[in-house]
């Protein structure tokens, strides 16, 4: 029997040889688009990109699956072995099992953006926390409450919970990557004690310009009279000195996202991806220049802010409007 002729038409294929199976022969299946809830499937690939609607697995190959998540970008590539499943996890669909372990939508795009340290402070228990980009793991001082529910609702959910001023977790040492002396950002998921009120001026992240000095290079704190977040910096020149963006605390006692970020010549303040304060700085010189640890809370100072938080981050850059806005979108979709 004579050999089938050529492909015609719009299923042709023009690039496999003749006698040979294409590499995808048998492979393509329509499109199947599930949301969050219960779905497994063979992946070899996992992806992440803007498209419209709620966030999906949509397989289109039998060894590759497509996850999209509305108006966040771009967040991951992970290759992954073939027997690797892929299945929603909570009920919000941004977060995604894969085999042993979890990819999260908000810890992607974090990633995404490299930040020089990135501290989920999603542990269940132990006297550390990890930073998954920067080498800087931070010990707990005071006893801190670790495992408390965390800002985001998947994958682990965790967070750290301060119930004392003296509470709190830091890095073991100060490593010139975390003394930014330049544009920064800093972020950080905070959420006021269930019952009562904080600590007047309790920090949140902060690197002090050194031990007693009353300075400080870069810190999130709350304001003396509570009604407010702060970014304040210390820099080596400029009118002020001291550049302080504030931004309302909500009285919720709910979670909210906070980014601050110094470009040079502006310091700006974010509250749940959109800008709420800003101060500008005329002849600025560089941020002080330290060694002192950076801290989440302020273990040995007494001024820690009570309350729970989560998901802290640090750049040696400003982020832009966008991407802090995508950021948020990416814990709240």
């Amino acid at each position: 029997m004579p050999a089938p002729g050529p492909q015609t038409g719009s299923g042709a294929r023009t690039d496999a040889r003749p006698g040979r199976p294409s590499p995808d022969a048998g492979a393509d299946r329509p499109a199947r688009v599930t949301r969050a809830g219960a779905v497994t499937g063979r992946l070899r690939a996992l992806a992440a990109g803007c498209l419209a609607g709620p966030a999906r697995i949509v397989r289109r190959h039998r060894r590759v699956v497509l996850v999209t998540v509305p108006a966040v970008g771009l967040l991951a590539l992970i290759t992954l072995t073939p027997a690797s499943t892929a299945q929603f996890t909570g009920a919000t669909g941004t977060a995604f099992s894969l085999g042993s372990g979890t990819w999260s939508v908000f810890g992607q795009k974090v990633r995404s953006l490299h930040p020089v340290s990135y501290w989920p402070l999603d542990e269940a228990s132990g006297p550390t926390a990890a930073d998954l980009t920067g080498g800087n793991p931070m010990a707990h001082s005071g006893g801190p409450a670790a495992g408390l529910p965390g800002a985001l609702s998947a994958p682990a959910g965790r967070a750290l919970g301060l119930s004392g001023t003296a509470q709190g977790t830091q890095t073991a040492a100060a490593p010139a990557t975390l003394d930014l002396r330049g544009p920064m950002t800093v972020m950080a998921w905070w959420k006021m004690p269930a019952t009562g009120t904080s600590t007047q001026n309790g920090r949140v992240v902060a690197k002090y310009a050194s031990s007693g000095s009353g300075g400080v290079s870069y810190m999130l704190a709350l304001s003396s009279d509570l009604t407010s977040m702060r970014l304040l910096l210390d820099l080596t020149a400029g009118s002020p000195s001291r550049p302080v963006a504030y931004a309302p605390v909500p009285t919720d006692h709910a979670w909210h996202f906070y980014v601050g970020t110094w470009d040079g010549s502006a310091v700006r303040l974010y509250r749940d991806g959109a800008p709420v304060g800003s101060a500008t700085v005329t002849g600025a010189g560089q941020l002080v220049s330290t060694t002192a640890r950076v801290t989440v809370g302020a273990p040995g100072f007494n001024e820690s802010a009570l309350g729970t938080v989560d998901e802290v981050a640090l750049w040696d850059r400003a982020l832009s409007a966008a991407e802090i806005s995508a950021l948020y979108t990416a814990g709240t979709s």
